[in-house]
């Protein structure tokens, strides 16, 4: 699983919440699309 947060220096996300959100959306849509490229039929 791709992980934005633990990728990055923890302080980004001690001192700031939007960081903090886009980070986890950033994970999800990563891991979305992992998800969808990882399940592909060839």
């Amino acid at each position: 699983m791709i992980d934005v947060v633990k990728q990055t220096p923890a302080e980004y996300s001690k001192q700031s919440r939007d960081y903090q959100v886009l980070a986890r959306l950033y994970t999800a849509l990563y891991n979305m699309n992992k998800m969808y490229i990882d399940n592909m039929q060839v």
